[in-house]
């Protein structure tokens, strides 16, 4: 005969409630304030500080730690490339509405990178798929013309061409987006790969391969941490189609995971 778990005392169960319900509201408020659309305005460059983002993890503050820590971890990137001049181009897989996107060309031009070509791609109709944690259509609420809005809203870039900025609109496996990438750049030297499905991370890698990393490379992998199947599942199958390149991990957060890749033969 088994034994009945013995039930709290009352205020131990207003403890258990209180906590939940602060859990609760703490959960919404992180949200609410650091993911979109606030990000926009509530992430600003000042506060991108190691002790910030400390804070937001001892808070379980969710999604400002994954902000913070991951933008901190893709400026140390760009600090690196420039101080060993590291050769090559930047493309981000998975676009969406360009908050990503205006963090890379600030963190480019900061560390004087402004010279080289930043490209962003994405189909800006959404997931393809439906798979494990995501459903097609996802992230249908943008276009080209809602990320062009959106970085001369908040960063006052008004011709994306005229710093070295360019946006290529298709899926990863088109061949007209790999047309577009190739004529744009034959040596890429960071990937930030926002691609959420593992199928999606496939193709986009794939175009890694017909673009060409450079000889010392990053790959930044967002969404790493929403699903085992997906981002980790294909990065598994890009490092074993390619045992001439070594993979080192330079930075986690809750949802991401950052490589230096170099070419050992």
């Amino acid at each position: 005969m088994t034994e009945a778990t013995p039930t709290p005392p009352v205020g131990g169960r207003i403890v258990q409630r209180l906590s939940k319900a602060v859990d609760h509201r703490r959960h919404r408020l992180d949200r609410w304030l650091f993911a979109a659309p606030l990000c926009w305005w509530t992430i600003r460059p000042w506060m991108l500080t190691s002790s910030g983002h400390r804070l937001a993890t001892r808070l379980r503050l969710q999604e400002a730690e994954h902000q913070f820590g991951r933008l901190l971890h893709l400026r140390s990137i760009f600090e690196d490339i420039a101080k060993h001049r590291l050769p090559g181009d930047f493309v981000e897989f998975g676009t969406y509405q360009g908050f990503s996107l205006a963090w890379l060309h600030l963190f480019r031009t900061s560390v004087g990178l402004g010279s080289r070509r930043l490209i962003g791609v994405d189909s800006f109709k959404g997931l393809p798929t439906s798979s494990t944690v995501w459903h097609q259509g996802q992230f249908s609420d943008s276009s080209v013309s809602t990320v062009c809005a959106n970085l001369l809203r908040y960063h006052h870039l008004r011709d994306l061409s005229a710093v070295n900025l360019h946006l290529i609109e298709g899926l990863f496996e088109a061949p007209e987006v790999r047309a577009q990438l190739t004529a744009l750049t034959s040596n890429i030297v960071l990937a930030h790969l926002d691609c959420d499905l593992g199928s999606s991370c496939d193709a986009a890698l794939d175009l890694l391969d017909r673009a060409t990393l450079a000889p010392t490379a990053y790959l930044a992998f967002d969404d790493w941490g929403c699903h085992v199947d997906e981002i980790p599942a294909s990065f598994e199958r890009y490092q074993a189609r390619h045992p001439e390149l070594s993979f080192e991990v330079q930075a986690t957060t809750t949802y991401t995971r950052y490589f230096r890749c170099t070419r050992i033969r």
